[in-house]
């Protein structure tokens, strides 16, 4: 679409041309673009190809030596104020620090080990959470992901280890991460198995389903003291396509987003957000253990044409945790490439 408005090539040179030469940003406009953005004599599209050459044009400049600074003192001569402005602008963004979304908050995350939950858990230690890594039994795992979290900047980490099918267990980790952290403002259930569904299908639902009930039962009391907090819980492209040799699987994935949006119902009120993250093929150690058919299938069957990463599964885990989703509760947002839409 860019190259048909003429967009892309554009930019790509302007970008080219003003990393390469000495002569002032300023030439990308002339005088009268400046003055009045929307001329009568130009078509608007025009003007779109100009501003995004002035955004290449910057990031040109930044990539060369001297930095933002160095950048900043050439372009405050030798231009107009008004794109001197947007310029100053556009470099103020891209010196401003990441936002601290989680600073003072305390995150609970199951199945945090390895692959989504642990990308989950390094990703709100980067939003400056203390964070409860919790795991079933791979403790070198753990561990690499307590120092993933730290090197991150989590403010604090606490390593649990518990079978989340334990009901018990789960009330005593909630207990245990309010009384060693401070509180409980965030709960990621992401734990989960794929086993063969002949072998236990008690097994699979009592991880995959029944332990977000206990775990959400017993996290509801802390986060109604406080009167907030956000639950994500991790559902499946399966638990609503539904997939075969995985009835079992996408039942308990399908029970999930019931239990989320009726939660979300029930807790909206006390100021707690439910919401729920359904990611289609992801690469993870869970995935890797699928048929080579089974992966390409899912793969050519993703708009995108790709699988996903647990990091960016990890994004939309983060944003519905945060404030910023202040306003969102009862969603299942499906992080799937358009394999299913």
């Amino acid at each position: 679409m860019l190259a048909m408005l003429g967009i892309a090539n554009r930019t790509t040179d302007v970008a080219k041309d003003v990393a390469d030469q000495e002569p002032e940003v300023g030439v990308v406009f002339d005088y009268q673009d400046i003055q009045n953005f929307h001329p009568p004599r130009r078509r608007p599209i025009v003007q779109i190809r100009d501003y995004m050459a002035l955004l290449a044009s910057v990031v040109a400049r930044t990539a060369k030596t001297g930095g933002v600074q160095a950048v900043s003192a050439r372009w405050s001569s030798g231009m107009h104020s008004a794109a001197r402005i947007a310029a100053g602008m556009f470099i103020s963004a891209m010196r401003r620090p990441m936002p601290k979304d989680f600073e003072n908050k305390v995150a609970l995350v199951t199945g945090a080990s390895r692959g989504i939950g642990r990308a989950a858990a390094v990703r709100l230690a980067e939003g400056g959470a203390k964070v409860a890594i919790a795991y079933a039994g791979n403790d070198t795992a753990a561990n690499e992901a307590r120092a993933e979290c730290e090197r991150a900047g989590a403010a604090a980490i606490q390593l649990l280890k518990f079978d989340v099918a334990n009901p018990e267990a789960c009330a005593k980790a909630i207990d245990d991460t309010v009384e060693k952290l401070g509180g409980l403002h965030v709960l990621v259930n992401n734990a989960g198995i794929s086993i063969d569904e002949r072998d236990d299908l008690r097994r699979m639902l009592d991880v995959d389903l029944a332990s977000v009930f206990h775990l959400c039962k017993a996290a509801v009391r802390p986060m109604m003291r406080q009167r907030s907090g956000s639950i994500v819980n991790l559902t499946s492209v399966v638990g609503e396509q539904g997939n075969a040799g995985q009835t079992v699987y996408s039942m308990a994935k399908a029970g999930l987003i019931g239990f989320t949006k009726s939660l979300a119902r029930e807790l909206g009120s006390r100021n707690i957000r439910v919401n729920a993250v359904s990611p289609g093929w992801i690469e993870t150690d869970m995935t890797k253990e699928l048929p080579e058919a089974a992966k390409k299938a899912m793969a050519e069957g993703a708009s995108l044409g790709r699988a996903g990463t647990a990091r960016e599964v990890a994004e939309a885990i983060a944003f519905l945790a945060s404030d910023r989703a202040g306003f969102i509760t009862g969603e299942v947002l499906r992080v799937n490439g358009g394999l299913y839409m």
